[in-house]
């Protein structure tokens, strides 16, 4: 996310540095044009327009820079609202602590959207938690169209990763796996949603939580074909830095 923040913070900079050195050549140019004009009358036209660039170019700079000041003041006000809005938007999908299958412990409800449908029909709620078992991500798997897992290796895997699972009346739903350094970088090595309750936020209250566990630089290992749009609406930034064994048709 920091690289989100800098684009942006970089950007109100210029702009502001730009509509300063504007204004103060614009607002300048009144008091340098009688300079030039009495350089035309005077015959002197090389001093009248030196005048003139002087004060018109020395005003546009001067306000420049306070305008560079300016747009770094509002850069960092921008990214202090922005940071305690998302805050504030990611407190509803606070994460049970407590490990265990069924999200035990107490979870927080998110308020599920429906994709389609009769308005008065109450959807079930879906509770964000701490802790994967083996059994529920394997039928979740299997929901999702994609192969059968081992389950031995799965459980081993899990025992590696940071596990949070979105869980409707004890049934697993969706789940974000994060991998971390605990420095530098955490890599969401999975995400997945069960199709039948997919574009219902759940898959947002998921990346959300794994954002606010992650350390450092927060990276998504693949990203499946049609998904595109869902990440950036989530402010990620695509990156092209690095390699993956066994890729080399893809680069081809």
């Amino acid at each position: 996310m920091s690289e989100f923040y800098a684009l942006r913070r970089n950007a109100i900079t210029d702009l502001s540095a730009f509509f300063g050195f504007l204004i103060g050549f614009l607002g300048s140019s009144p008091i340098a044009w009688p300079y030039l004009q009495v350089g035309f009358q005077t015959q002197e036209i090389v001093k009248g327009f030196a005048w003139f660039i002087g004060i018109t170019f020395g005003s546009g700079v001067a306000l420049g820079v306070v305008g560079l000041g300016v747009g770094r003041l509002l850069g960092s006000a921008w990214e202090g609202g922005h940071k305690v809005l998302r805050r504030a938007r990611g407190r509803e999908f606070a994460v049970a602590g407590a490990p265990g299958r069924g999200g035990t412990g107490p979870a927080i409800e998110v308020i599920a959207k429906a994709a389609a449908g009769p308005v008065d029909i109450a959807l079930p709620s879906v509770r964000i938690a701490s802790g994967v078992d083996a059994e529920s991500l394997g039928a979740l798997l299997v929901r999702a169209a994609l192969p059968a897992p081992d389950l031995q290796r799965l459980r081993g895997s899990l025992g590696r990763t940071i596990n949070l699972g979105a869980w409707d009346d004890g049934r697993l739903v969706g789940v974000v796996r994060l991998l971390s350094d605990g420095y530098e970088w955490s890599v969401v090595t999975d995400l997945l949603v069960d199709p039948a309750c997919r574009r219902r936020g759940i898959g947002t209250a998921l990346m959300r939580q794994a954002a606010d566990r992650a350390t450092g630089k927060l990276a998504v290992a693949q990203i499946p074909p049609g998904t595109e749009g869902f990440f950036r609406r989530l402010e990620a930034i695509p990156a092209y830095a690095g390699f993956v064994r066994g890729a080399k048709g893809r680069l081809a």
